[in-house]
């Protein structure tokens, strides 16, 4: 499924928060139909003891889907360790 990234911001802090609003669309050209959820996410990178971890969360919102396909809101969670090369 291809991802658009329709727009991010970056703050340039240390520990910098970022803000992701994306689009996930997708067209079936057998059954005619799209798939176009919208998404929010926003990602901080910090510590957890010593580990350097990416945390974050968002929303979405299904604009168009098939018939039986999903609809209404949906969340996700993310947690992502990080090993920078020293």
């Amino acid at each position: 499924m291809p991802v658009t990234r329709i727009t991010t911001y970056e703050s340039n802090k240390p520990f910098p928060v970022s803000y992701f609003l994306t689009s996930e669309t997708s067209y079936n050209w057998t059954a005619d139909a799209w798939s176009v959820p919208i998404n929010f996410t926003v990602t901080k990178v910090t510590k957890i003891g010593d580990q350097l971890v990416s945390i974050g969360g968002g929303i979405g919102y299904w604009l168009e889907s098939p018939d039986s396909g999903p609809e209404g809101f949906r969340a996700r969670a993310q947690l992502t360790f990080l090993f920078p090369k020293r």
